[in-house]
């Protein structure tokens, strides 16, 4: 082994390595939608397909995205800029599947009875609950409800 090389150091660099893969993964999915979409003519089927494929990749992978200390996008900002990076990144990958499903839902078609829109649709419903809990946490700990004095303590600021 080279001198001045660690496990450690081969750990991040197999977490770097693994992290720039995580970003061109989510690049590549997100072009492949978009593409596909277009050849549907961003109809109903092609944009929930679109968004919620999308919305979900952003949203499963932001937090090892925003609080990585290798990712080269947010390496050089403080943990409370990351914090507020990461809500951002939940936010937008959770309005687009949000907004890809109910655009499913309210089209005419049948839902329900497959596994795919059972499995869908329970996603969804927790989804907007746990949108209210984003939303709230972006707010002073003064201004939240008074039922949050007992969390509040313990959450960041």
């Amino acid at each position: 082994m080279p001198e001045g090389y660690t496990k450690a150091t081969a750990w991040l660099q197999i977490h770097s390595l693994l992290n720039s893969i995580n970003h061109m993964l989510i690049f590549l999915v997100a072009v492949f939608f978009f593409i596909l979409a277009r050849s549907l003519e961003f109809k109903d089927t092609a944009m929930h397909m679109f968004m919620t494929g999308t919305g979900f990749h952003v949203l499963i992978a932001q937090a090892m995205m925003s609080h990585s200390k290798v990712n080269p996008l947010t390496r050089w900002l403080s943990h409370r800029n990351k914090s507020r990076f990461h809500a951002i990144l939940q936010i937008v990958g959770g309005s687009m599947v949000l907004l890809g499903s109910l655009g499913k839902f309210s089209s005419k078609e049948v839902h329900f009875n497959t596994w795919h829109g059972r499995v869908g649709g329970a996603a969804s419903f927790f989804l907007r609950g746990q949108h209210c809990g984003w939303f709230r946490q972006l707010l002073p700990a003064q201004a939240r409800p008074e039922s949050d004095a007992s969390i509040g303590a313990s959450l960041p600021p």
